[in-house]
Formats: structure tokens, C-alpha cells, sequence
């Protein structure tokens, strides 16, 4: 759906909300949204692209997150996922990424069947009223809402209520077999705290995976600021690759035979 009073040529299934405009010689590819109050001049606007709201564009091309100026050639990839976009996920990459850590998890889950009944005892002892805690965080999955807008979808994961961290975890497993955690990545969030993150070095982050092995949760202490974490997932994020994933994924196999997965009881409630 297109506005009238907007020049440009557009295709298929592309939506254009009333507030935004196109201001002559604008070009959109099939599923293009723009959100209101974006002004778009001059702009070719690639397939499967979302275009946040009061986004202004002017002599570009744009292809899901990435922008292309073509006035100046410079490239540009946009962190902030409100502003520019890719909502087609589903590549085959993707489909490769989902399905093997998928397949990881189930693996440690049936390796972790020995903790359970372990778990489950200890926090009887500790808890017998409320074993079972319940918290809202934000994962990897993103859908696009109904004003058309693609945002990070929001899960209830659980934890055993107990202080032994590597116990109070285990039910997390199950977020990693249905795809909304993975193995590796940055530390899960609320989304009090993700909506928290404003500056965009804050952001960087959000080019990782979300997963319950990481950086931030091996490596930062308890007790260290909010801005080391953050730091050190955005080196995280701009330098990860399979071979960075494997070495975390070991680091956090062999933090699981440490003291303090057995016997720290300040852990934050989204760390491992």
C-alpha cells in the first residue's frame, strides 16, 4: 500500500505509511516497508528492507541494514535495527546456523540428563514453594508486528530456583532447541534492559546472536559495570566466526567444572 502523492516506482508488497514520503526519483524493490515520517530523494531501495520511522535518505541504495551513498561511496552498516533493517532472516545460512544449534542443544540436554534430577533436589531444598522462576527476555527471533514493523520477539524462559548457577540454568536449554536462544552468544536481556541500550557503540552488540555461552558471561565478573559487558560483547559481535563461537563453547564446557558454576550465589539471573 502506497500513499497518494508520492513519486517513485514501487513493487510488489511494498508498504509506504502515510506519514512517509517519496519525494521523486525513489525506486523500491518488492517487500520494502517505510515506516512514517521517512523521507526518501534520490534512493533505491533493495528487496526485503524495512526503512525506520523519521529516517531521512538521500543520493543511496540501501539493502536491508546496509548503505550505500552514492554521492560520496561510502558503506555503511547500521546496527540499530530501528533504523534500517533486513527482514528476510531465512537464508540459508540462517537455516544452516538455526538447525545446527538447534541440534547442539538437544545434544546438552541429553548429556545434562544426569544434572536434572540434581537440580530439581536442590531446589526443592532452597525453594520448594517457587522452583520453578519465570522471565521475560529478548532473543534471536524478530517478526514483524502489525504496523509492519520488524522488532525482536520477546520469550518467557525459566531457571530453577537455586543458587548453584549451573543447575539454575538448565531449563534455558530448552530456548536453545526452539531457536530462541543459541549456544553462543551475547548474554540475554529483559527488555528493560535492551530498550536500555541507547548509543549506538551500546548497539553493536545486536549484531551477535543472543546465546547462553559468551563472553560477558565466561569472562566479566559479577560485579563489573554494565559498560565492561558491553564492550566486551560489541569486540565480540565485530570479530565472531565459527572458529571464535568453538573457543567460547569450550571455555564454557570447562566453566561448568569450576567452583563458582557450582557454588557463586550472585550471579545475575541472565548469566550463566
Amino acid at each position: 500500500t502506497v500513499p497518494e502523492h508520492n513519486a517513485g516506482i514501487v513493487g510488489t508488497f511494498c508498504r509506504v505509511r502515510a506519514e512517509a514520503a517519496l519525494l521523486g526519483d525513489v525506486v523500491l524493490c518488492h517487500k520494502v516497508i517505510v515506516d512514517r515520517d521517512a523521507k526518501l530523494r534520490a534512493t533505491v531501495v533493495l528487496p526485503c528492507t524495512y526503512i525506520g520511522k523519521a529516517v531521512k535518505l538521500h543520493n543511496a541504495i540501501v539493502w536491508g541494514n546496509l548503505l550505500i551513498r552514492v554521492d560520496t561511496g561510502a558503506i555503511m552498516q547500521i546496527v540499530d535495527s530501528l533504523v534500517l533493517a533486513n527482514f528476510n532472516t531465512e537464508t540459508l545460512h540462517a537455516k544452516f546456523a538455526g538447525v545446527f544449534n538447534r541440534s547442539l542443544g538437544l545434544l546438552t540436554f541429553l548429556i545434562s540428563l544426569p544434572l536434572w534430577p540434581l537440580a530439581l533436589f536442590a531446589t526443592l531444598v532452597q525453594n520448594p514453594r517457587a522452583p520453578l522462576r519465570k522471565i521475560k527476555l529478548r532473543g534471536n527471533v524478530k517478526k514483524i508486528d502489525d504496523e509492519g514493523i520488524l522488532r525482536p520477539h520477546d520469550f518467557t524462559a525459566f531457571s530453577f530456583s537455586t543458587s548453584i548457577v549451573l543447575l539454575r540454568h538448565l531449563p534455558k536449554i530448552f530456548a536453545v532447541i526452539n531457536g530462541q536462544l543459541r549456544m553462543v552468544g551475547v548474554s540475554p536481556e529483559t527488555p528493560a534492559q535492551a530498550n536500555a541500550r541507547t548509543d549506538t557503540w551500546e548497539k553493536i552488540r545486536d549484531c551477535a546472536p543472543v546465546g547462553i555461552i559468551g563472553p560477558s558471561q565466561v569472562s566479566v565478573p559479577t560485579d563489573a559495570p554494565i559498560e565492561e559487558s558491553l564492550i566486551v560483547e560489541a569486540y565480540y559481535a565485530r570479530t565472531r566466526h565459527f572458529g571464535v563461537d568453538a573457543r567460547w563453547l569450550l571455555r564454557g564446557l570447562l566453566t561448568c567444572f569450576t567452583k563458582p558454576a557450582w557454588w557463586e550465589k550472585n550471579r545475575g539471573e541472565n548469566n550463566i
